[in-house]
């Protein structure tokens, strides 16, 4: 039974205000509403500006609303590209990590633990920005080298893409463990804490590159959805009906590698979100792309934001990292969305 948007909208809404309101207030230093407006209210101009800032500013300003902002601009992403591949794969167990930049981006970003203390001589970049950047490159380099293995005579192959994918994981996944292996303790802990997820290095730097891009290629990925509906009757069908299937699937596979490297390497490999969110958004509004594409990038932002809270939260003063939280989440409700719909999601 599928649910109004209209009435699923205001609801997800009120869930995504509360979330918000949530992140800002509860934390090792709990903040009040009426702080949290005052401080609000003074960044845009509102308020008067005094001379002094209090320490539950830097808090705000410093910590949480760049982690907020994160949280909503990755856990949207992640959840579009999710929608947008099991439409092209044609598969509902299709998500992100399976064109390999997840993969490519936890290598670049172990290479660059691993190898720090040269790196830092040689780049003027800070080591969190170097790391990102690093995390980035692989993670274009791996899922376009799967795309271009995966295409002949121009022709990309989604089964192909696929199986290259899995091998790829693989493959990546030795060379993390030797790395891995061959870790003093220090270098050993830092490669653990950013394979689990982490939204607390975030900086306005950092949201800036990271919005700019992953909200260009939501919104690119969004013109796509009266194509992918077609492409979800077939590729014969498609191609009858005048879609350049190629083209389609290029541009595809494209936006969503440049959006997941993004925000892999800024935060991490982050389980779950682009697998259950289309699958749920799907049986509440059906599979319409034009619907489930904003309805997912909702959800998604509600998801990741609420899942840092409890990370956050969860044994103040220390956090668990949201990879953890989001894997807990995620996977029993996979299970039952599974369970639930069988072989139905797409029908």
């Amino acid at each position: 039974m599928k649910i109004n948007k209209k009435k699923l909208l205001l609801a997800f809404s009120i869930l995504l205000i509360a979330s918000l309101i949530a992140n800002l207030s509860i934390g090792a230093v709990k903040i009040e509403i009426n702080e949290i407006m005052s401080i609000l209210a003074k960044n845009i101009g509102v308020a008067k500006d005094p001379l002094t800032i209090t320490p539950n500013e830097v808090v705000l300003n410093s910590i949480r609303l760049p982690r907020i902002l994160m949280g909503l601009i990755v856990g949207g992403s992640l959840a579009v590209c999710g929608c947008c591949l099991q439409a092209l794969f044609r598969n509902p167990l299709a998500d992100p990590g399976l064109i390999g930049v997840s993969a490519g981006a936890s290598l670049g970003a172990v290479i660059g633990i691993y190898f720090n203390t040269f790196l830092m001589k040689i780049s003027s970049l800070q080591a969190s920005l170097t790391i990102s950047f690093l995390a980035f490159i692989f993670g274009m380099v791996i899922s376009l080298l799967i795309f271009k293995i995966s295409t002949k005579d121009g022709k990309p192959s989604v089964a192909k893409m696929l199986l290259c994918g899995i091998a790829a994981n693989s493959l990546v996944g030795a060379i993390i463990a030797f790395f891995t292996y061959m870790s003093s303790d220090a270098k050993l802990r830092s490669i653990a804490m950013w394979g689990m997820g982490n939204l607390g290095e975030s900086t306005w730097e950092k949201i800036i590159i990271c919005s700019v891009i992953c909200i260009a290629c939501c919104i690119m990925l969004s013109k796509q959805a009266k194509l992918l509906n077609i492409f979800l009757l077939g590729e014969s069908e498609a191609f009858n009906l005048g879609i350049k299937i190629e083209n389609l699937k290029k541009k595809i596979i494209i936006l969503t590698s440049l959006c997941v490297a993004v925000c892999v390497s800024f935060v991490g490999p982050i389980g779950f979100i682009g697998l259950v969110v289309p699958h749920a958004v799907r049986i509440l509004i059906g599979p319409n792309l034009k619907s489930l594409i904003p309805f997912c990038f909702i959800l998604g932002s509600i998801l990741l934001t609420s899942a840092d809270l409890v990370s956050r939260t969860i044994s103040i003063p220390s956090e668990i990292p949201i990879g953890i939280i989001t894997s807990i989440i995620g996977a029993p409700v996979f299970v039952y969305l599974l369970i639930r719909e069988q072989d139905k999601v797409f029908q």
